[in-house]
Parts: structure tokens; C-alpha cells; sequence
């Protein structure tokens, strides 16, 4: 029986106990990367909120920066309002979907359970008599020739399985 759907385990050190070392280089990299993205809005505030006197720094405050930054400034919003509402419905899809295919795995595992049970109580009754018998005797001698093999009961529910 071939399975359809199998979920791999994911593994991250990141979230592991100690590992320092990956989460101190992630962290500093992660510090790094936000301040590279952040440096040219830095730079932009900069020229239009500070009371400093920027001609003697040769660094000028044009109309070009301030449409610049409302520019970005919405472009960037409305991207991460996008990427955020992408996000939110891809992880309740994924979600439903984990948790569909879960409740099949569990009706699956559940009716091949009851009918490997079955199998067994079937090679029990075949052996060693009713259920109820071997439940309610006290004692119960096992003749040497029903004791079962070794790999029996495997070989039987394979066979059982190959029917199908």
C-alpha cells in the first residue's frame, strides 16, 4: 500500500537546546541585514528632519528625496499589507490542509488497526478457541503443535494484506 502524502520532519538547529554559536551568527545577521535595508530611509529622514546645516556637508535637501519617500513609503506598505494577507491565507490553507489529510491518516490507521484486530482474534479463535473461553478459564494448557512459529503472525497478516 503505496502512501500518498508524506510530511517530512523538519529539523532546525536555530530552535534547538544550546546551538549558541547558530543563534548568535543568525541574530548578528539578521541585525545587519535590517540595517542594510534601512540605511537609504535613514539617509532620507535624515536630510528631511535634521536642523543640521547641510551645505557645509554637501549633502542637499532636494524635492526629489521627499517624493522619494512617500514614494517608497506606499510602495512598501501596500507590499507588506500584500505579502501579509498572502501569508495569512496560505497557513490557514496549509493548516486545513495538514488537518484534512491528518483525520484520513487517522480513519485510515484506524480501520487498518480494527482489521489487523480482526485478523488476530480470527488466528486466536483458530488456535486456542472462543474469545470468551479464553477469557473466562483459569488455566489453559497449549499444545506444543499450536504454538506459534516465529514471524506467524507477520506472514499471515502480509498474506492478508496481499488479498486485498
Amino acid at each position: 500500500m503505496s502512501q500518498k502524502h508524506i510530511f517530512p520532519k523538519i529539523d532546525d538547529d536555530f530552535f534547538k537546546k544550546g546551538n549558541t554559536a547558530i543563534k548568535l551568527w543568525q541574530s548578528i545577521l539578521a541585525i545587519l541585514s535590517w540595517l542594510i535595508l534601512l540605511s537609504p530611509f535613514f539617509w532620507i529622514f535624515m536630510t528631511i528632519y535634521n536642523p543640521f546645516d547641510w551645505h557645509s556637508l554637501h549633502f542637499f535637501h532636494f524635492r526629489t528625496e521627499v517624493d522619494t519617500i512617500h514614494f517608497l513609503s506606499y510602495f512598501l506598505g501596500i507590499s507588506f499589507c500584500v505579502i501579509l494577507i498572502h501569508h495569512v491565507i496560505m497557513s490557514i490553507r496549509v493548516n486545513h490542509f495538514i488537518k484534512r489529510m491528518s483525520e484520513e491518516k487517522d480513519y485510515q490507521t484506524m480501520h487498518r488497526i480494527a482489521l489487523r484486530n480482526q485478523k488476530f482474534d480470527d488466528i486466536f479463535d483458530e488456535r486456542f478457541g472462543s474469545k470468551e473461553f479464553r477469557h473466562n478459564v483459569k488455566f489453559f494448557n497449549v499444545d506444543s503443535d499450536k504454538n506459534f512459529e516465529k514471524k506467524y503472525l507477520f506472514r499471515k497478516l502480509m498474506l492478508a494484506g496481499k488479498e486485498k
